[in-house]
Protein backbone atom coordinates (compact mmCIF):
# COMPACT_ATOMS: atom_id res chain seq x y z
CA UNK A 1 0.00 0.00 0.00
CA UNK A 2 1.29 3.19 -1.25
CA UNK A 3 0.18 7.13 -0.47
CA UNK A 4 0.43 10.36 -2.58
CA UNK A 5 1.43 13.45 -0.14
CA UNK A 6 0.89 16.87 -1.49
CA UNK A 7 4.54 18.87 -1.97
CA UNK A 8 4.49 22.34 -0.34
CA UNK A 9 6.73 23.62 -3.64
CA UNK A 10 6.74 22.55 -7.35
CA UNK A 11 10.49 22.39 -7.81
CA UNK A 12 9.74 18.58 -7.97
CA UNK A 13 7.68 18.01 -10.13
CA UNK A 14 9.01 17.08 -13.19
CA UNK A 15 11.30 14.58 -11.33
CA UNK A 16 8.45 12.63 -9.64
CA UNK A 17 6.61 12.17 -13.49
CA UNK A 18 9.47 10.98 -15.20
CA UNK A 19 10.67 9.02 -12.34
CA UNK A 20 7.42 6.70 -12.32
CA UNK A 21 7.70 7.24 -16.07
CA UNK A 22 10.45 4.77 -15.60
CA UNK A 23 9.64 3.11 -12.79
CA UNK A 24 6.23 1.05 -13.72
CA UNK A 25 6.55 -1.17 -11.26
CA UNK A 26 6.37 1.61 -8.22
CA UNK A 27 2.82 2.09 -9.09
CA UNK A 28 1.75 -1.75 -8.95
CA UNK A 29 0.23 -1.35 -5.58
CA UNK A 30 -3.11 -0.60 -3.86
CA UNK A 31 -2.68 3.69 -3.62
CA UNK A 32 -4.44 6.30 -0.86
CA UNK A 33 -4.74 9.97 -3.09
CA UNK A 34 -6.21 12.90 -1.66
CA UNK A 35 -9.29 13.54 -3.14
CA UNK A 36 -8.54 17.09 -3.87
CA UNK A 37 -6.33 16.07 -6.15
CA UNK A 38 -8.45 13.60 -7.57
CA UNK A 39 -11.19 16.39 -8.15
CA UNK A 40 -8.77 18.29 -10.60
CA UNK A 41 -7.61 15.42 -12.29
CA UNK A 42 -10.00 12.87 -12.09
CA UNK A 43 -9.81 9.05 -11.05
CA UNK A 44 -8.96 5.87 -12.69
CA UNK A 45 -9.59 5.80 -16.55
CA UNK A 46 -12.25 2.97 -17.10
CA UNK A 47 -11.36 3.12 -20.52
CA UNK A 48 -7.87 1.57 -20.08
CA UNK A 49 -7.86 -2.19 -20.08
CA UNK A 50 -4.26 -1.98 -18.17
CA UNK A 51 -1.82 0.17 -16.14
CA UNK A 52 -5.01 2.50 -14.68
CA UNK A 53 -2.82 2.86 -11.73
CA UNK A 54 0.37 3.68 -13.36
CA UNK A 55 -1.92 6.37 -15.79
CA UNK A 56 -3.62 7.91 -12.63
CA UNK A 57 -0.07 8.72 -10.90
CA UNK A 58 1.23 10.02 -14.06
CA UNK A 59 -2.05 12.07 -14.24
CA UNK A 60 -1.44 13.31 -10.99
CA UNK A 61 2.02 13.81 -11.30
CA UNK A 62 2.09 15.85 -14.19
CA UNK A 63 -0.12 18.06 -12.69
CA UNK A 64 0.51 18.33 -9.22
CA UNK A 65 4.08 18.35 -7.05
CA UNK A 66 3.30 15.39 -5.14
CA UNK A 67 5.56 12.37 -3.24
CA UNK A 68 5.02 8.74 -3.59
CA UNK A 69 5.43 6.64 -0.15
CA UNK A 70 4.70 3.88 1.99
CA UNK A 71 1.54 3.62 3.86
CA UNK A 72 1.93 2.96 7.29
CA UNK A 73 -0.44 5.73 9.23
CA UNK A 74 -4.06 6.60 9.87
CA UNK A 75 -5.70 8.79 6.77
CA UNK A 76 -8.58 11.46 7.53
CA UNK A 77 -12.04 10.14 6.80
CA UNK A 78 -13.02 11.79 3.31
CA UNK A 79 -9.66 13.40 2.54
CA UNK A 80 -8.25 10.41 0.67
CA UNK A 81 -9.47 8.08 -1.64
CA UNK A 82 -8.17 4.84 -2.26
CA UNK A 83 -7.37 2.91 -5.60
CA UNK A 84 -6.76 -0.38 -6.00
CA UNK A 85 -4.05 -1.79 -7.95
CA UNK A 86 -5.60 -4.50 -10.65
CA UNK A 87 -3.30 -6.40 -12.81
CA UNK A 88 -3.43 -5.95 -16.62
CA UNK A 89 -5.39 -8.99 -18.58
CA UNK A 90 -2.85 -9.12 -21.03
CA UNK A 91 0.17 -7.45 -22.29
CA UNK A 92 -1.37 -5.98 -25.09
CA UNK A 93 -3.71 -3.82 -22.77
CA UNK A 94 -0.05 -2.89 -21.06
CA UNK A 95 1.08 -1.91 -24.72
CA UNK A 96 -2.05 0.31 -25.17
CA UNK A 97 -2.07 1.86 -22.56
CA UNK A 98 1.66 3.01 -23.05
CA UNK A 99 0.83 4.13 -26.34
CA UNK A 100 -1.83 6.34 -25.18
CA UNK A 101 0.35 7.97 -22.18
CA UNK A 102 3.04 8.54 -25.63
CA UNK A 103 0.38 10.43 -27.11
CA UNK A 104 -1.06 12.15 -23.62
CA UNK A 105 2.51 13.79 -23.13
CA UNK A 106 4.29 13.91 -26.36
CA UNK A 107 4.97 17.24 -25.81
CA UNK A 108 6.71 16.78 -22.59
CA UNK A 109 8.35 13.78 -23.43
CA UNK A 110 10.05 15.69 -26.70
CA UNK A 111 10.91 18.75 -24.18
CA UNK A 112 12.59 16.18 -22.54
CA UNK A 113 14.19 14.42 -25.25
CA UNK A 114 13.13 11.32 -23.95
CA UNK A 115 10.12 10.59 -26.50
CA UNK A 116 12.59 8.03 -28.67
CA UNK A 117 13.94 6.77 -25.55
CA UNK A 118 9.90 5.61 -24.39
CA UNK A 119 8.78 4.43 -28.23
CA UNK A 120 11.61 1.99 -28.44
CA UNK A 121 10.65 0.04 -25.33
CA UNK A 122 7.30 -0.14 -27.09
CA UNK A 123 8.29 -1.32 -29.90
CA UNK A 124 10.70 -3.72 -28.01
CA UNK A 125 7.88 -4.96 -25.84
CA UNK A 126 5.27 -5.23 -28.79
CA UNK A 127 8.27 -7.31 -30.93
CA UNK A 128 8.88 -9.76 -27.96
CA UNK A 129 5.02 -10.86 -27.88
CA UNK A 130 5.06 -10.46 -31.81
CA UNK A 131 2.43 -7.66 -32.07
CA UNK A 132 4.85 -5.24 -33.72
CA UNK A 133 2.50 -4.40 -36.28
CA UNK A 134 -0.73 -4.04 -34.59
CA UNK A 135 1.11 -1.61 -31.96
CA UNK A 136 2.56 0.88 -34.69
CA UNK A 137 -0.65 1.41 -35.97
CA UNK A 138 -2.45 1.79 -32.46
CA UNK A 139 0.86 4.16 -31.65
CA UNK A 140 -0.09 6.23 -34.64
CA UNK A 141 -3.42 6.72 -33.79
CA UNK A 142 -2.70 8.06 -30.25
CA UNK A 143 -0.07 10.59 -31.87
CA UNK A 144 -2.11 11.68 -33.89
CA UNK A 145 -5.15 12.34 -31.22
CA UNK A 146 -8.01 10.67 -33.61
CA UNK A 147 -11.37 9.55 -32.22
CA UNK A 148 -9.35 6.46 -30.51
CA UNK A 149 -7.45 8.58 -28.62
CA UNK A 150 -10.49 11.40 -27.40
CA UNK A 151 -12.40 8.41 -26.34
CA UNK A 152 -9.73 7.41 -24.10
CA UNK A 153 -9.04 10.55 -22.95
CA UNK A 154 -12.77 11.93 -22.24
CA UNK A 155 -13.24 9.43 -19.38
CA UNK A 156 -10.79 11.72 -17.49
CA UNK A 157 -12.34 15.18 -18.70
CA UNK A 158 -14.50 16.87 -16.28
CA UNK A 159 -18.24 16.42 -15.72
CA UNK A 160 -20.37 19.73 -16.93
CA UNK A 161 -23.32 20.75 -14.88
CA UNK A 162 -25.81 23.63 -15.39
CA UNK A 163 -27.80 25.33 -12.28
CA UNK A 164 -29.48 28.52 -12.78
CA UNK A 165 -33.28 27.20 -12.98
CA UNK A 166 -34.35 29.14 -9.67
CA UNK A 167 -37.91 27.13 -9.83
CA UNK A 168 -39.73 25.08 -6.99
CA UNK A 169 -37.71 26.72 -3.76
CA UNK A 170 -34.97 26.07 -6.11
CA UNK A 171 -34.49 22.48 -5.50
CA UNK A 172 -33.21 22.11 -9.01
CA UNK A 173 -29.84 24.07 -8.56
CA UNK A 174 -29.64 22.09 -5.06
CA UNK A 175 -30.15 18.77 -6.38
CA UNK A 176 -27.76 20.11 -8.92
CA UNK A 177 -24.91 20.66 -6.73
CA UNK A 178 -25.52 17.17 -4.41
CA UNK A 179 -25.04 15.67 -8.04
CA UNK A 180 -22.04 17.29 -8.46
CA UNK A 181 -20.74 16.61 -4.95
CA UNK A 182 -21.49 12.91 -5.28
CA UNK A 183 -19.12 12.91 -8.18
CA UNK A 184 -16.68 14.92 -6.84
CA UNK A 185 -16.49 11.95 -3.75
CA UNK A 186 -15.79 9.44 -7.06
CA UNK A 187 -13.06 11.52 -8.00
CA UNK A 188 -14.66 12.93 -10.88
CA UNK A 189 -13.59 16.57 -11.98
CA UNK A 190 -16.82 18.68 -12.07
CA UNK A 191 -17.62 22.47 -13.50
CA UNK A 192 -20.03 24.36 -12.73
CA UNK A 193 -22.18 26.88 -15.38
CA UNK A 194 -24.87 29.09 -13.23
CA UNK A 195 -27.23 30.98 -15.92
CA UNK A 196 -28.63 32.73 -13.36
CA UNK A 197 -25.68 34.42 -12.67
CA UNK A 198 -24.06 34.27 -16.12
CA UNK A 199 -24.61 35.28 -19.44
CA UNK A 200 -25.42 32.44 -21.96
CA UNK A 201 -23.16 34.22 -24.26
CA UNK A 202 -20.91 32.73 -21.94
CA UNK A 203 -20.85 29.52 -23.39
CA UNK A 204 -18.67 30.13 -26.23
CA UNK A 205 -15.99 29.72 -23.65
CA UNK A 206 -16.90 25.47 -23.92
CA UNK A 207 -16.67 25.49 -27.37
CA UNK A 208 -13.71 23.13 -28.20
CA UNK A 209 -13.53 21.08 -24.65
CA UNK A 210 -14.03 17.71 -24.17
CA UNK A 211 -16.49 16.88 -21.31
CA UNK A 212 -16.77 13.53 -19.83
CA UNK A 213 -20.66 14.85 -20.11
CA UNK A 214 -22.71 18.01 -20.21
CA UNK A 215 -25.86 17.65 -17.40
CA UNK A 216 -28.75 19.95 -17.03
CA UNK A 217 -31.60 19.73 -14.82
CA UNK A 218 -34.47 20.65 -17.15
CA UNK A 219 -32.68 23.22 -18.80
CA UNK A 220 -33.32 25.23 -21.78
CA UNK A 221 -29.32 25.71 -22.49
CA UNK A 222 -29.24 22.80 -24.92
CA UNK A 223 -31.18 24.59 -27.71
CA UNK A 224 -29.23 27.54 -27.62
CA UNK A 225 -28.09 28.20 -31.43
CA UNK A 226 -25.23 30.00 -33.04
CA UNK A 227 -26.01 32.45 -35.73
CA UNK A 228 -25.18 30.32 -38.40
CA UNK A 229 -28.66 28.05 -36.92
CA UNK A 230 -26.45 25.39 -35.92
CA UNK A 231 -26.26 23.94 -31.82
CA UNK A 232 -23.93 25.62 -29.90
CA UNK A 233 -23.49 22.43 -28.35
CA UNK A 234 -22.46 20.62 -31.05
CA UNK A 235 -19.16 22.30 -30.95
CA UNK A 236 -18.80 21.04 -26.99
CA UNK A 237 -17.45 17.47 -27.01
CA UNK A 238 -19.19 14.73 -24.98
CA UNK A 239 -22.77 13.14 -24.53
CA UNK A 240 -25.18 15.64 -23.18
CA UNK A 241 -27.97 15.00 -20.78
CA UNK A 242 -30.77 16.65 -19.78
CA UNK A 243 -33.10 15.58 -16.48
CA UNK A 244 -36.87 16.56 -16.67
CA UNK A 245 -39.01 16.56 -13.71
CA UNK A 246 -42.28 17.02 -15.31
CA UNK A 247 -43.96 14.99 -18.32
CA UNK A 248 -42.23 15.24 -21.95
CA UNK A 249 -45.02 17.56 -23.32
CA UNK A 250 -44.05 20.61 -21.19
CA UNK A 251 -40.65 20.55 -22.01
CA UNK A 252 -41.57 19.97 -26.25
CA UNK A 253 -39.68 22.86 -27.18
CA UNK A 254 -36.46 22.27 -25.92
CA UNK A 255 -36.42 18.65 -26.59
CA UNK A 256 -36.95 18.42 -30.33
CA UNK A 257 -34.75 21.09 -30.84
CA UNK A 258 -31.80 19.91 -29.17
CA UNK A 259 -28.16 18.89 -30.63
CA UNK A 260 -26.22 15.69 -31.76
CA UNK A 261 -25.43 13.32 -28.40
CA UNK A 262 -28.47 14.49 -26.84
CA UNK A 263 -30.27 12.54 -24.35
CA UNK A 264 -33.62 13.22 -21.91
CA UNK A 265 -32.98 11.37 -18.21
CA UNK A 266 -36.40 10.79 -16.89
CA UNK A 267 -37.43 9.84 -13.55
CA UNK A 268 -40.71 7.99 -14.76
CA UNK A 269 -40.43 4.66 -17.14
CA UNK A 270 -43.58 5.96 -18.62
CA UNK A 271 -41.67 9.01 -20.10
CA UNK A 272 -38.91 7.36 -21.32
CA UNK A 273 -41.49 5.60 -24.05
CA UNK A 274 -43.25 8.56 -24.45
CA UNK A 275 -40.11 10.85 -25.70
CA UNK A 276 -39.04 7.71 -27.74
CA UNK A 277 -42.07 7.47 -29.48
CA UNK A 278 -42.81 10.90 -30.06
CA UNK A 279 -39.89 13.22 -30.12
CA UNK A 280 -37.39 10.29 -31.71
CA UNK A 281 -34.79 10.97 -29.10
CA UNK A 282 -32.77 8.61 -26.73
CA UNK A 283 -34.26 8.32 -23.03
CA UNK A 284 -33.20 6.47 -20.01
CA UNK A 285 -34.95 6.41 -17.07
CA UNK A 286 -33.09 6.97 -13.45
CA UNK A 287 -35.11 7.36 -10.38
CA UNK A 288 -34.37 10.87 -8.53
CA UNK A 289 -32.54 10.93 -5.50
CA UNK A 290 -31.82 12.06 -2.15
CA UNK A 291 -29.39 13.04 0.60
CA UNK A 292 -28.69 10.62 3.96
CA UNK A 293 -29.33 12.62 6.67
CA UNK A 294 -27.57 12.19 10.09
CA UNK A 295 -30.65 10.10 12.80
CA UNK A 296 -30.57 11.87 15.90
CA UNK A 297 -33.50 11.73 18.70
CA UNK A 298 -35.59 14.82 17.85
CA UNK A 299 -39.36 15.18 19.33
CA UNK A 300 -41.86 14.25 16.42
CA UNK A 301 -44.42 18.05 16.20
CA UNK A 302 -46.20 16.30 13.56
CA UNK A 303 -47.81 13.43 13.35
CA UNK A 304 -48.53 13.49 9.20
CA UNK A 305 -46.87 16.82 7.34
CA UNK A 306 -47.32 17.43 3.78
CA UNK A 307 -44.57 20.18 2.58
CA UNK A 308 -46.14 20.82 -1.32
CA UNK A 309 -48.30 23.64 -2.63
CA UNK A 310 -51.70 23.79 -3.09
CA UNK A 311 -53.82 24.98 -6.07
CA UNK A 312 -57.47 24.84 -6.40
CA UNK A 313 -58.82 22.68 -8.92
CA UNK A 314 -61.50 23.86 -10.05
CA UNK A 315 -59.20 26.84 -11.65
CA UNK A 316 -58.48 23.73 -14.02
CA UNK A 317 -61.27 23.09 -14.30
CA UNK A 318 -62.21 26.84 -15.43
CA UNK A 319 -59.76 26.37 -18.12
CA UNK A 320 -60.87 23.68 -19.59
CA UNK A 321 -64.56 25.40 -19.65
CA UNK A 322 -63.00 28.14 -21.20
CA UNK A 323 -61.67 25.81 -24.27
CA UNK A 324 -63.08 25.96 -27.43
CA UNK A 325 -66.14 23.85 -27.53
CA UNK A 326 -64.75 21.08 -30.04
CA UNK A 327 -61.74 20.76 -27.65
CA UNK A 328 -63.46 21.16 -24.62
CA UNK A 329 -65.90 18.16 -25.19
CA UNK A 330 -62.91 16.27 -25.61
CA UNK A 331 -61.11 17.77 -22.34
CA UNK A 332 -64.39 16.95 -20.07
CA UNK A 333 -64.13 13.64 -21.56
CA UNK A 334 -60.43 13.01 -20.68
CA UNK A 335 -61.11 14.88 -17.08
CA UNK A 336 -63.99 11.56 -16.71
CA UNK A 337 -61.69 8.88 -17.64
CA UNK A 338 -58.81 10.18 -15.45
CA UNK A 339 -60.90 10.66 -12.49
CA UNK A 340 -62.38 7.00 -12.92
CA UNK A 341 -59.22 5.09 -14.04
CA UNK A 342 -56.27 6.71 -11.67
CA UNK A 343 -53.39 4.17 -12.90
CA UNK A 344 -53.56 5.40 -16.33
CA UNK A 345 -50.87 7.51 -17.53
CA UNK A 346 -52.39 10.84 -19.56
CA UNK A 347 -51.74 9.96 -22.78
CA UNK A 348 -52.73 6.03 -21.99
CA UNK A 349 -55.92 7.93 -21.32
CA UNK A 350 -56.75 10.21 -24.32
CA UNK A 351 -56.10 7.25 -26.25
CA UNK A 352 -58.90 5.38 -24.65
CA UNK A 353 -61.20 8.78 -25.20
CA UNK A 354 -59.80 9.22 -28.77
CA UNK A 355 -60.89 5.60 -29.72
CA UNK A 356 -64.11 5.83 -27.76
CA UNK A 357 -65.10 8.63 -30.02
CA UNK A 358 -63.47 7.23 -33.18
CA UNK A 359 -60.71 9.76 -33.50
CA UNK A 360 -58.04 8.30 -35.91
CA UNK A 361 -54.99 10.21 -35.08
CA UNK A 362 -51.65 10.08 -36.61
CA UNK A 363 -49.01 10.47 -34.12
CA UNK A 364 -48.54 14.04 -35.02
CA UNK A 365 -52.11 14.91 -34.58
CA UNK A 366 -52.33 13.06 -31.39
CA UNK A 367 -49.24 15.04 -29.80
CA UNK A 368 -50.97 18.43 -30.76
CA UNK A 369 -54.06 17.23 -28.90
CA UNK A 370 -52.25 15.65 -25.84
CA UNK A 371 -50.22 19.51 -25.70
CA UNK A 372 -53.67 21.30 -25.90
CA UNK A 373 -55.36 19.25 -22.94
CA UNK A 374 -52.17 19.06 -21.04
CA UNK A 375 -53.53 21.01 -17.98
CA UNK A 376 -56.41 18.46 -17.60
CA UNK A 377 -53.99 16.21 -16.01
CA UNK A 378 -52.75 18.94 -13.81
CA UNK A 379 -56.17 19.63 -12.62
CA UNK A 380 -57.25 15.93 -12.08
CA UNK A 381 -53.81 15.85 -9.71
CA UNK A 382 -54.97 18.54 -8.12
CA UNK A 383 -58.27 17.07 -7.04
CA UNK A 384 -56.59 14.44 -6.05
CA UNK A 385 -54.92 15.58 -3.65
CA UNK A 386 -57.62 17.85 -2.39
CA UNK A 387 -59.12 14.60 -1.88
CA UNK A 388 -56.27 12.34 -0.26
CA UNK A 389 -56.05 15.60 2.65
CA UNK A 390 -59.71 15.76 3.52
CA UNK A 391 -60.40 12.27 3.79
CA UNK A 392 -57.90 12.22 6.27
CA UNK A 393 -59.12 15.59 7.93
CA UNK A 394 -62.40 13.87 7.56
CA UNK A 395 -61.09 11.03 9.55
CA UNK A 396 -60.39 13.64 12.40
CA UNK A 397 -56.36 13.10 11.66
CA UNK A 398 -54.20 16.30 12.45
CA UNK A 399 -52.81 17.03 8.96
CA UNK A 400 -49.52 19.48 9.04
CA UNK A 401 -49.22 21.50 5.58
CA UNK A 402 -46.45 23.48 4.60
CA UNK A 403 -46.59 26.13 2.36
CA UNK A 404 -49.04 29.67 1.95
CA UNK A 405 -50.61 28.64 -1.15
CA UNK A 406 -52.86 26.04 1.61
CA UNK A 407 -54.40 29.38 3.18
CA UNK A 408 -57.13 29.57 -0.37
CA UNK A 409 -58.54 26.07 0.32
CA UNK A 410 -61.71 25.11 1.54
CA UNK A 411 -60.14 22.66 3.47
CA UNK A 412 -58.85 25.40 5.72
CA UNK A 413 -62.43 24.78 7.74
CA UNK A 414 -61.09 21.34 9.48
CA UNK A 415 -59.80 22.71 12.67
CA UNK A 416 -56.91 19.69 11.99
CA UNK A 417 -55.36 21.43 9.32
CA UNK A 418 -52.76 23.20 10.44
CA UNK A 419 -50.98 25.60 8.00
CA UNK A 420 -47.42 26.73 7.80
CA UNK A 421 -45.67 29.06 6.08
CA UNK A 422 -43.45 28.09 2.95
CA UNK A 423 -40.12 26.39 3.94
CA UNK A 424 -36.86 26.08 1.90
CA UNK A 425 -35.54 22.42 1.27
CA UNK A 426 -32.93 22.60 4.08
CA UNK A 427 -36.23 23.43 6.76
CA UNK A 428 -38.14 20.77 4.77
CA UNK A 429 -35.51 17.87 5.63
CA UNK A 430 -36.30 19.43 9.37
CA UNK A 431 -39.81 18.76 9.26
CA UNK A 432 -39.46 15.44 7.74
CA UNK A 433 -37.28 14.31 10.34
CA UNK A 434 -39.90 15.40 13.03
CA UNK A 435 -42.86 14.04 11.51
CA UNK A 436 -43.87 10.45 12.15
CA UNK A 437 -45.58 10.03 8.73
CA UNK A 438 -45.35 12.04 5.75
CA UNK A 439 -47.36 12.14 2.93
CA UNK A 440 -46.15 12.33 -1.19
CA UNK A 441 -48.82 12.81 -3.66
CA UNK A 442 -47.29 12.20 -7.57
CA UNK A 443 -47.82 15.14 -10.03
CA UNK A 444 -49.75 12.26 -12.16
CA UNK A 445 -45.75 10.52 -12.60
CA UNK A 446 -47.61 7.28 -12.64
CA UNK A 447 -44.05 5.29 -12.90
CA UNK A 448 -42.14 8.01 -10.81
CA UNK A 449 -39.84 7.73 -8.19
CA UNK A 450 -38.64 11.66 -6.80
CA UNK A 451 -36.60 13.11 -4.54
CA UNK A 452 -38.93 13.90 -2.19
CA UNK A 453 -39.90 10.52 -1.74
CA UNK A 454 -35.95 9.42 -1.90
CA UNK A 455 -35.61 12.45 0.91
CA UNK A 456 -38.46 11.49 3.22
CA UNK A 457 -37.02 8.12 3.64
CA UNK A 458 -33.55 8.88 4.33
CA UNK A 459 -34.83 11.63 7.23
CA UNK A 460 -35.70 8.02 8.75
CA UNK A 461 -39.22 8.81 8.85
CA UNK A 462 -42.21 6.94 7.21
CA UNK A 463 -42.80 7.56 3.60
CA UNK A 464 -46.87 7.80 2.63
CA UNK A 465 -47.36 7.58 -1.21
CA UNK A 466 -49.36 7.40 -3.86
CA UNK A 467 -49.08 4.41 -5.74
CA UNK A 468 -46.48 4.18 -8.65
CA UNK A 469 -44.71 1.41 -10.86
CA UNK A 470 -41.24 2.50 -9.56
CA UNK A 471 -42.09 0.97 -6.17
CA UNK A 472 -42.38 -2.85 -7.21
CA UNK A 473 -39.77 -4.80 -6.30
CA UNK A 474 -38.15 -2.46 -4.82
CA UNK A 475 -40.32 -1.40 -1.89
CA UNK A 476 -42.74 -3.37 0.06
CA UNK A 477 -46.08 -1.79 0.99
CA UNK A 478 -46.97 -2.56 5.13
CA UNK A 479 -43.20 -3.67 5.18
CA UNK A 480 -40.88 -0.11 3.83
CA UNK A 481 -43.77 2.27 3.52
CA UNK A 482 -47.44 3.13 3.24
CA UNK A 483 -48.80 2.92 -0.71
CA UNK A 484 -52.23 4.02 -1.04
CA UNK A 485 -54.16 4.37 -4.20
CA UNK A 486 -56.19 6.90 -5.41
CA UNK A 487 -59.26 4.57 -6.33
CA UNK A 488 -59.47 3.33 -2.48
CA UNK A 489 -58.35 6.48 -0.85
CA UNK A 490 -61.16 5.79 2.04
CA UNK A 491 -58.56 2.77 3.03
CA UNK A 492 -55.82 5.48 4.03
CA UNK A 493 -56.95 6.78 7.15
CA UNK A 494 -57.15 3.04 8.42
CA UNK A 495 -53.81 2.43 7.74
CA UNK A 496 -52.26 6.35 9.19
CA UNK A 497 -54.74 5.38 12.57
CA UNK A 498 -52.56 2.34 12.40
CA UNK A 499 -49.22 3.25 12.14
CA UNK A 500 -49.95 6.35 14.53
CA UNK A 501 -51.34 4.05 17.17
CA UNK A 502 -48.33 1.41 16.79
CA UNK A 503 -45.09 3.05 17.57
CA UNK A 504 -42.49 -0.15 17.26
CA UNK A 505 -44.51 -0.75 13.73
CA UNK A 506 -43.87 2.40 12.84
CA UNK A 507 -40.18 2.84 13.74
CA UNK A 508 -39.70 -0.65 12.26
CA UNK A 509 -40.90 0.32 8.58
CA UNK A 510 -39.30 3.82 9.28
CA UNK A 511 -35.82 1.98 9.56
CA UNK A 512 -36.64 -0.85 6.83
CA UNK A 513 -37.19 2.16 4.26
CA UNK A 514 -34.34 4.19 5.31
CA UNK A 515 -32.08 1.32 5.09
CA UNK A 516 -33.14 0.20 1.45
CA UNK A 517 -33.12 3.97 0.55
CA UNK A 518 -29.86 4.60 1.81
CA UNK A 519 -28.46 1.96 -0.47
CA UNK A 520 -30.45 2.46 -3.50
CA UNK A 521 -31.95 6.25 -3.60
CA UNK A 522 -28.64 8.36 -2.67
CA UNK A 523 -26.93 10.33 -5.40
CA UNK A 524 -24.07 8.32 -4.68
CA UNK A 525 -25.79 5.20 -5.84
CA UNK A 526 -27.07 7.40 -9.10
CA UNK A 527 -24.08 8.36 -10.42
CA UNK A 528 -22.53 4.91 -10.68
CA UNK A 529 -25.49 4.62 -12.72
CA UNK A 530 -24.62 7.69 -15.25
CA UNK A 531 -21.36 5.68 -15.42
CA UNK A 532 -22.96 2.96 -16.51
CA UNK A 533 -24.45 5.66 -18.78
CA UNK A 534 -21.40 7.71 -20.00
CA UNK A 535 -20.17 3.67 -20.96
CA UNK A 536 -23.24 2.70 -22.59
CA UNK A 537 -23.51 6.02 -24.91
Amino acid sequence: MKIIYMQENEKDKNDVFFYTLFHKEETENDFYIPTIILEKTGGVNCRLKGGQVFELILRVAEQFAVNMEEYNGELLEGEYKRIDYKESESIWDDICTDCYIVGCYKEELLKQQVFDTVIEDILQKAASYKCQEAAISFLERMLVRDENYLWIKEATCPILIYKGEDICYNILNILAEQLGDAFRKMGQPVEYFDSEKEDVKELVHFMGRHFRAVIGMQTNLFSVKMKDGTYLHDYIKGPKFDIIFDHPIWQKDFIENSPDNFSIITHDVNYVNFIQRYFFKEAYWMPLAGKVQEICEMPFLYDISFVGTYEPYWIGAQQIHALPRDIRFIANRLLLVLRKNTNLTVEEALHQVCEGLGYMLSDEEFLKMLIQLRRVYICAMHYFRHRTVQVLLEAGIVVDVFGNSWCVSPLCRYPNLRIHSDITYEESIGVWQQSKLSLNSMSWHKGGFTERMANIMLCGTVLVTEDTTALKGKYIPGEDIIVYSLDELDKLPDLIKFYLADESARKEMAENGRKKACQNETWDSRVKDFYRLFEEK
